[in-house]
C-alpha cells in the first residue's frame, strides 16, 4: 500500500471514529453484544500486514452489514458507513 493511501485511510478512520459520539453503536440486548463496526473498521484501515488486512476487512464488513440490518440507523451513522464501505472499495 502506498504511504499516501495509508495516511488518507488513517485520516478517514479517525474522522469516522470521531463522529461516533452519538452512542448508536451500543448493544441491542445484554445477551448478544453488538460488535462496534467503527473499531473493526479502524483496525482494518490501520493494518499493514496483508494477510491480517484481509481478515480485518472481512470482520469490519460483516459488522457493518449486521449494523445495516437495523432499519433505524441515524443519518449521520449511515453516512459514516457509506464512507467506510467506499474506503474498502479502493
Amino acid at each position: 500500500m502506498h504511504r499516501s493511501m495509508y495516511f488518507r485511510r488513517q485520516a478517514l478512520a479517525f474522522t469516522i471514529l470521531a463522529s461516533s459520539k452519538t452512542g448508536h453503536d451500543r448493544c441491542r440486548s445484554p445477551e448478544i453484544p453488538e460488535v462496534n463496526w467503527r473499531e473493526l473498521f479502524r483496525a482494518a484501515i490501520l493494518e499493514l500486514d496483508p494477510v491480517l488486512l484481509q481478515v480485518r476487512v472481512k470482520a469490519a464488513e460483516d459488522a457493518i452489514n449486521a449494523r445495516l440490518a437495523d432499519a433505524q440507523i441515524p443519518r449521520d451513522e449511515r453516512r459514516d458507513i457509506d464512507s467506510a464501505l467506499s474506503a474498502f472499495g479502493d
